[in-house]
């Protein structure tokens, strides 16, 4: 689709128009620039910066309009091969985006909490689960301490992850309303983040490591994602039970 700073037959007037109309997305805006201003960078920076479901949409988009085009004559092979390496790219985007969109947020108004969540979305469009586990472990850190200091609780720079994690489920295990198997997967998440410190020491980019295999990598941030879900069901239940005792 990009060749040489072009994007398709696009003018820029033409791709500034498609991308409104489109996507809803000003892909004039100062901060696509970052790379350079032909339309290609633009694009390339947009795909980079924003979330997977938005990237997904333009991508779509761009698909469909370049199988309309009649002034390019494509070979069939051709637009077969790159049609299914979008469809890809795309499927893959959509799916990581809900994933992701449910397990990590911007749980608190912060430039670097804001860099942390944008930094790891790259991280997973551009397929690196291995280069995303460092600061996969920095977003829990961060994730656990504020859930403790809206309980009213310290937290301290010497604290584990799995110490972090510990100290919020213990509560909720104890107040004896969840499920026996709620209680284990509790349990396995405090196991769990207990193990993430050892990757994140050992085999991640937080010091000079040999990285965690690719697939392995993929396996445990997806799995420390189900885990964050389960903490947003959790915090959304809560939210639930005290707006409900509130009202008159």
């Amino acid at each position: 689709m990009m060749e040489a700073g072009y994007v398709l037959d696009f003018s820029d007037r033409a791709f500034s128009e498609f991308f409104s109309a489109e996507v809803g997305v000003n892909i004039n805006d100062p901060k696509y620039y970052a790379g350079g201003g032909s339309k290609a960078k633009r694009l390339k920076q947009f795909l980079l910066s924003e979330p997977n479901d938005l990237a997904a949409r333009a991508v779509r988009a761009l698909w469909d309009y370049r199988q309309d085009m009649e002034a390019v004559q494509v070979a069939p092979n051709e637009i077969k091969r790159d049609g299914q390496r979008c469809l890809e790219i795309v499927e893959r985007w959509e799916g990581t985006g809900a994933a992701f969109a449910d397990a990590i947020n911007r749980f608190a108004e912060n430039a670097t909490l804001d860099e942390l969540v944008a930094a790891l979305q790259r991280d997973i469009r551009a397929n690196k689960p291995q280069v995303a586990l460092d600061r996969l472990h920095t977003y829990c850190m961060k994730r656990f301490a504020h859930l403790l200091q809206q309980r009213g609780e310290g937290v301290s720079e010497r604290d584990t992850l799995n110490g972090r994690a510990g100290r919020y489920f213990n509560p909720i295990r104890r107040d004896g309303k969840m499920s026996v198997v709620s209680e284990k997967i509790m349990r396995s998440i405090v196991e769990t983040f207990e193990q993430l410190n050892s990757v994140r020491n050992n085999e991640s980019l937080a010091h000079d490591n040999e990285l965690m295999a690719h697939a392995e990598a993929r396996f445990v941030f997806d799995s420390v994602l189900c885990l964050l879900r389960f903490v947003q069901a959790i915090e959304k239940n809560q939210f639930e039970s005290r707006s409900s005792l509130e009202r008159p």
